[in-house]
């Protein structure tokens, strides 16, 4: 009778009747008023009735559980509305079921069930809809909604149904308005961070340049203790999932960009004897500032793709690539080091990193950038 079990047909004599599909014993059992209140109990996993419906594709079946109980017992209409909204062991309503397993017409079903009629006139009629399982408050985050489980699960069919597009579309007209904000916040803050990079090679230690690191230090912080917040509040775990991929973008910009900040401010006292240090943030903050961009470009239709298909090359090629260029560097660096050994580990490791590059010995001597470095 376990979940994965061969007999996975509930507990209970109504729930092995109504998982079996039949009818006619299911209607015997809810007209006995003790097999009735069977109907309000759950298994061992904290399964009600209808999570054992949804497991096993009967729409109809559970049609039929609900009408039947709420025409016999008008009372208990309450407790079977309560009964659509319970939650398994698994932090799972019957709802959220329905897109882990993948059935969009028992997801259609739970839905009927739970809308309430307002009011009809003629052909036209107004149903009220449940919001506490398809999706909640942003500060009252729950991972387990409908919305969060088709984003995490990728469940593109559940988006055609015209209750997930409903609710998404008054969401993008809610918070449309925020969103567009921090897009041009966030392409103020890129321009920012590049003009600063320029200023602060070409004129460090004047006023503008020392205005601009103090804002851009200021406005990193801001970000980093969001992330951190959300981190606390999610959890360790589902932060770094980044809401099924997509957010891990935002995540990592948002961790990382401040950290970068301070450690080119750092640098900046300790560039002599590390000359690449501060070369390194340098160009690695304005990266970081402008790649923030592609998250806004995800939502879009022609971009967006491209956007995921570049994410997913650098989260599993590119480290496998650098590893490798690790392991090679270092062997050829001790290499060169027996050929040449009055010259550092460090000159020679950095020697050939440029040149793997492109950067020739010859050109580090016409190039005055190069040479600097």
């Amino acid at each position: 009778f376990k979940p994965e079990a061969s007999c996975n047909y509930g507990e209970l004599p109504l729930f092995f009747a109504a998982c079996t599909n039949q009818r006619d014993i299911v209607e015997i059992l809810l007209h006995d008023h003790r097999a009735r209140m069977t109907l309000f109990m759950t298994d061992s996993e904290g399964n009600t009735i209808f999570h054992l419906m949804v497991a096993h594709n009967l729409p109809d079946m559970a049609k039929e559980i609900y009408n039947l109980h709420k025409n016999l017992h008008q009372a208990d209409a309450t407790l079977l509305k309560g009964l659509l909204e319970k939650k398994n062991r698994s932090d799972l309503t019957p709802l959220a079921l329905t897109v882990q397993i993948g059935s969009p017409d028992m997801f259609l079903c739970i839905v009927e069930l739970q809308r309430e009629l307002l009011w009809q006139y003629g052909p036209v009629t107004c149903f009220s809809y449940l919001l506490n399982s398809l999706d909640t408050a942003i500060d009252q985050y729950d991972h387990n909604t409908v919305l969060h489980e088709i984003v995490q699960y990728e469940a593109v069919d559940f988006m055609e149904t015209d209750v997930i597009e409903a609710l998404v579309e008054a969401k993008w007209k809610t918070y449309n308005r925020k969103f567009w904000l921090h897009v041009v916040t966030a392409f103020a803050h890129a321009c920012l961070v590049s003009v600063l990079v320029c200023v602060h090679y070409c004129a460090r230690g004047s006023w503008e340049d020392r205005l601009l690191l103090s804002f851009a230090l200021a406005t990193s912080a801001m970000k980093f203790s969001l992330e951190i917040r959300q981190t606390w509040t999610r959890g360790v775990a589902l932060y770094a999932r980044g809401e099924s991929g997509v957010g891990q973008l935002d995540n990592v910009v948002g961790l990382g960009y401040f950290p970068a900040m301070v450690g080119w401010i750092l640098s900046m006292g300790i560039s002599h004897p590390f000359p690449l240090l501060e070369f390194f943030f340098q160009m690695t903050i304005p990266l970081m500032a402008w790649g923030y961009m592609f998250f806004f470009l995800l939502g879009t239709q022609r971009v967006g793709p491209f956007i995921v298909m570049i994410v997913m090359v650098l989260r599993s090629d590119v480290p496998k690539f650098f590893t490798i260029f690790l392991f090679l560097l270092l062997g050829f660096t001790f290499s060169f080091k027996v050929l040449q050994p009055q010259k550092s580990l460090l000159d020679i490791a950095q020697w050939l990193f440029l040149s793997s590059v492109g950067n020739s010995p010859e050109d580090k001597e016409k190039d005055p950038f190069a040479k600097s470095l």
